[in-house]
């Protein structure tokens, strides 16, 4: 029996030459600084497993980032999840860019309407949100060179992701200047999650310090932190070409409110008020103040639970005396 005939192909401009490179049928394309990748791309940008191009069958080939720390661009945006290729597209890793060439469309891009669309799959479950911001950090951006200013949103970022990873967040995002870090509860109120998001909030402001240390920031950068329980809607959002695994919600957003009002209530953290009854029963008392605060978008004042730095790991401690079998 003949060899299958190759339909697709990445194309691929090197000192001014166009290179072809095969997809084979049924088969997988690694892209990465390693040596064992398929294509080996060295450069300092590219993470050493970066992306995989996978055949999936005839006509459908999948392009899936690989956890890179520089992510990996389709036509100019990043992509979040596995994603279908059509013919002309352009994937950029690094500096290097590649075109996808598909012979068995004819030469025509594939209409997103050949493909029917997967249904997006949203659960209503409780989970506790944390967001911290940079407290004036448009003003301070200003004052500092670009090239400063990435260099430490990137220092930080990847200080944080280390943090949220190791807490088991079930899913973080960076927004501007600030980070929401996701988690989901197994039982109704459970303390191990709370545990873990309280100890995420407070890295998160050693990292900061940290930062500021190393890149000798001539003026400090503080964190404020927001933390809330509730309940949301969990899933991926958007289309099969882009696609953003979130949770939405009054829970996600009084979370953002909460972090906001720190500045007016003069505090590091503010807490929501579910997430300090279930905190409560297993704290010594002391450690949290009560606050009426007005949140940007609520039109009555809402009962919060204001906390410092300092305060907060002295509540880790507590909950860290509290084994799993105690967890109610």
């Amino acid at each position: 029996m003949p060899p299958p005939l190759l339909t697709a192909y990445l194309e691929q401009s090197t000192d001014g030459k166009e290179v072809q490179i095969p997809i084979q049928p049924s088969s997988s394309c690694r892209f990465g600084r390693e040596a064992t990748n398929t294509i080996v791309l060295s450069d300092g940008l590219v993470s050493r497993f970066h992306a995989v191009l996978d055949c999936r069958g005839p006509g459908e080939y999948v392009l899936t980032d690989l956890g890179s720390r520089n992510g990996t661009l389709l036509n100019g945006s990043p992509i979040r999840r596995p994603t279908r290729l059509v013919h002309g597209d352009q994937i950029q890793i690094g500096p290097f860019i590649f075109v996808f060439n598909d012979s068995g469309c004819g030469g025509q891009q594939v209409p997103e309407s050949a493909f029917s669309d997967t249904a997006a799959e949203i659960s209503l479950e409780v989970i506790t949100v944390l967001v911290v911001d940079i407290r004036g950090f448009t003003d301070w951006a200003r004052r500092v060179h670009t090239d400063d200013v990435a260099t430490f949103m990137s220092e930080l970022f990847g200080e944080a992701d280390t943090i949220l990873g190791k807490n088991r967040a079930w899913a973080h995002k960076y927004i501007g200047d600030a980070v929401m870090a996701i988690w989901r509860h197994p039982r109704h109120g459970d303390l191990q999650v709370l545990q873990a998001a309280l100890l995420s909030t407070v890295e998160l402001f050693d990292a900061l310090d940290r930062v500021n240390s190393r890149l000798q920031s001539p003026t400090p950068l503080r964190l404020g932190a927001g933390l809330n329980t509730g309940l949301a809607g969990l899933g991926n959002l958007g289309s099969d070409r882009s696609m953003d695994y979130t949770a939405l919600g009054e829970s996600v957003n009084k979370a953002f409110r909460l972090e906001a009002a720190t500045r007016s209530v003069t505090c590091d953290i503010l807490v929501g008020n579910r997430t300090y009854q279930w905190l409560a029963p297993s704290l010594q008392g002391g450690e949290f103040c009560e606050e009426t605060v007005q949140l940007k978008g609520y039109e009555e004042a809402e009962r919060a639970w204001s906390i410092s730095v300092e305060h907060l790991r002295q509540v880790i401690h507590e909950l860290s005396l509290i084994t799993p079998e105690s967890d109610n």
